[in-house]
């Protein structure tokens, strides 16, 4: 038996490939509010740090701004 296994893909970024496409699909419009982090934890069934994480991303690529509070 040759070959190698498959890398496996971190959590963060398979999430966020899933929220790069809803961007790009215009699920969330220019200027919506963006759902929390717990929402988004509750919805994809990760934890926080994994939303944190690729919402880090996504906000360096350019595709979300990110505002405390």
């Amino acid at each position: 038996m040759s070959g190698s296994l498959p890398t496996p893909v971190a959590k963060y970024r398979q999430l966020l490939a899933l929220l790069r496409d809803e961007i790009r699909a215009g699920v969330y419009q220019p200027g919506q509010a963006f759902p929390s982090q717990n929402a988004l934890s509750e919805r994809y069934g990760v934890s926080v740090t994994t939303v944190r994480e690729a919402l880090s991303v996504l906000a360096h690529q350019g595709l979300i701004t990110r505002i405390n509070g």
